[in-house]
């Protein structure tokens, strides 16, 4: 068994999945479906980084964030409707603040009006991501076709950012959103669809990709069209297809897009600076 958990491609998709599916039902009559997204996350932390904070990496900060994430997100799920709006853009700033905290080392090796911008920077995308993502959330397929997408997109440009690690974490995400699309199509939808589901991997997702540009080898600029995930799966919302697992296909393959856009920038950028 124990070999079976150090291999990647288990801790990575099949392990996730498993957990993923396994919560989400337990959950599915809830409104705290995100959690298992979550849990997929965390366990996969806990094969791979694991759960030591005697020296805080970016690595290690993402672990903390993620955790901070999951224990928001019953708060923000149960709060008032007349509030909402307000929570949500209060998750998105402090998602902003987490962002320059995870990187804030990196920022620190630079001068002062370079740190600046560059944490200036990396609290917008963040801010822009999370804020995004729970704007279009009134879908829950079309929210698990976009963490699907923010967990591939992250995954690859990872990879690319030269860290198989974090790689694995952002596949985790991709994977339980899969788990979770997979529900949609086998069960009825909860009479009140969550609009944190995909709360989690927008949060991890991000910091994945600040990550790979700040403590990797990736170009900024790759990580700009996890931007549209949200935005560009919401176009989907209208097709009304039928099976259930037709509009879900539509909705994963318009979040590709935006993954395809990212990845192929930064096999581009690999190509024009080969190391």
């Amino acid at each position: 068994m124990a070999d079976l958990l150090d291999n990647p491609l288990v801790q990575a998709a099949v392990a996730p999945f498993l957990v993923a599916f396994v919560v989400a039902v337990c959950l599915w009559r809830t409104r705290l479906i995100g959690l298992a997204l979550s849990a997929a996350l965390l366990m996969v932390v806990g094969l791979t980084i694991g759960f030591s904070f005697e020296v805080l990496s970016g690595q290690r900060k993402l672990v903390l964030v993620a955790i901070a994430a999951t224990l928001a997100l019953p708060v923000l799920e149960f709060t008032p409707l007349l509030w909402r709006q307000r929570a949500r853009w209060s998750a998105a700033a402090a998602a902003g603040v987490a962002a320059v905290w995870t990187v804030l080392r990196v920022l620190q090796q630079h001068e002062a009006a370079s740190a600046l911008a560059e944490g200036s920077a990396a609290a917008v995308y963040m801010a822009l991501l999370v804020g995004s993502t729970q704007a279009v959330a009134d879908d829950m397929a079309i929210t698990a076709a976009s963490a699907l997408g923010l967990g591939l997109a992250s995954s690859t440009l990872a990879l690319f950012g030269a860290s198989a690690l974090l790689a694995q974490v952002g596949g985790s995400i991709a994977a339980a959103s899969g788990a979770v699309l997979l529900l949609l199509t086998l069960l009825p939808r909860p009479e009140r669809a969550p609009w944190t589901l995909a709360f989690p991997a927008a949060i991890a997702c991000g910091l994945i990709c600040l990550l790979a540009v700040f403590a990797g080898m990736l170009p900024w600029y790759c990580i700009l069209p996890t931007l549209a995930v949200p935005w560009i799966t919401r176009l989907t919302a209208g097709a009304r297809l039928r099976p259930a697992w037709q509009a879900n296909a539509l909705a994963v393959g318009a979040a590709l897009l935006p993954v395809a856009a990212g990845g192929l920038a930064a096999w581009l950028a690999g190509a024009a600076n080969p190391v």
